[in-house]
């Protein structure tokens, strides 16, 4: 704003300086159109068209009345301002103006107006160029504009795709392993109900103990996803690894897990690593319970490896297709830029392998 009213003085003591003392032009018509050439370029921020064209008519009709050759400066000015404002559909008519102002330009700054020519004539074609450059800039102010909003509405949706992503990992690992033992439990207590009732109040217990916990979990997420927080003490970390033991051993799975402590690790690479051996289990109890699943995390040259191991189960198959589990597991591996494999073993088992690189300063 003080910047538009600077230039308003600047503008003034352009045409005051320029005012011949001679004229024949009533003192109130050069009061006016003096105003009418300067004062626009205050609101040009607010009413730019309207102040474009009051600024412009004022300069034509200076010239008219031959008493002030303008070069357009002011209405250059406010027409920059036009220009950037204005989203066209089509660039034609800015590059068509902008070639013109450039092929125009040099013409009138190496060999000068043509001679012999009016005052009058030469300063309209020195004001058409001060105009097409003014449009030609402004134009092309308001084009990188519109490509930074552009590039900034794909970074954010970008980044809601990551956050979808990263959310939908979360919630498939927490509800596919807890509903997996949910549903082993459940075809146990629905075989042996009649005949062993016991052991169905057993299985009905591990089906309740698994469903608040998957509650607790799925709380927590909700909860940092709502605040915005990082994560905390409270979702799973590495040493959390030997609870999947009883989990899975409810399913018929005999879980070994070896997996020294590495030490203080990113939470992130911590939790991307507690979610890559809780769905590797997963598919274990859903695939190939009862069975055994050795589970390995090292740390090694600068790389927390992963190795999650199970021997031939009622399900395995060598044609089984991969599934929503191995994706997300493939993606979280990917998201820290490391090596995912998984294959079935000669044995007729299964394994998975995982390299997630660790930062610089952690061992």
């Amino acid at each position: 704003m003080a910047l538009d009213w600077l230039a308003v003085a600047g503008f003034g003591l352009l045409v005051l300086a320029d005012l011949p003392g001679d004229t024949a032009v009533p003192v109130w018509a050069v009061v006016v159109l003096t105003a009418a050439m300067t004062l626009p370029v205050g609101f040009r921020r607010y009413l730019p068209r309207t102040a474009f064209g009051i600024v412009l008519v004022a300069t034509l009709s200076s010239l008219l009345w031959d008493w002030h050759y303008d070069w357009f400066a002011a209405a250059g000015f406010t027409l920059y301002t036009v220009a950037v404002g204005h989203r066209a559909r089509s660039r034609v008519l800015t590059t068509v103006i902008t070639g013109i102002v450039l092929s125009v330009f040099p013409c009138l700054t190496v060999m000068g107006a043509p001679s012999p020519a009016p005052e009058m004539l030469t300063s309209l074609l020195i004001g058409c160029v001060v105009l097409g450059g003014a449009w030609s800039l402004g134009q092309a102010v308001q084009g990188r504009r519109d490509a930074a909003a552009a590039a900034a509405r794909q970074l954010a949706d970008q980044r809601v795709a990551e956050e979808r992503l990263r959310i939908a990992r979360e919630l498939h690992d927490v509800v596919a392993h807890t509903m997996s033992l949910i549903a082993v439990k459940a075809q146990v207590a629905n075989h042996v109900g009649a005949k062993r009732p016991e052991t169905a109040w057993e299985s009905l217990r591990d089906i309740e103990s698994a469903a608040k916990g998957s509650l607790t979990e799925i709380r927590h997420i909700l909860g940092i996803l709502r605040t915005g927080d990082t994560i905390d003490e409270a979702v799973p970390r590495l040493a959390d690894l030997p609870g999947l033991g009883a989990r899975a051993a409810a399913a018929g799975v005999e879980l070994h897990v070896h997996a020294p402590s590495p030490g203080p690790l990113p939470a992130g690479v911590e939790l991307a690593a507690y979610r890559i051996v809780q769905e590797a289990v997963t598919n274990v109890v859903k695939h190939a319970a009862p069975a055994r699943c050795d589970v390995s995390v090292t740390v090694e040259s600068r790389e927390l490896r992963i190795l999650v191991e199970n021997t031939a189960g009622r399900a395995a198959s060598a044609t089984s297709v991969p599934g929503h589990g191995l994706r997300g597991m493939a993606e979280r591996v990917a998201a820290y830029h490391g090596e995912f494999h998984a294959d079935h073993t000669a044995d007729g088992g299964f394994r998975v392998t995982a390299s997630l690189p660790l930062p610089s300063g952690v061992s």
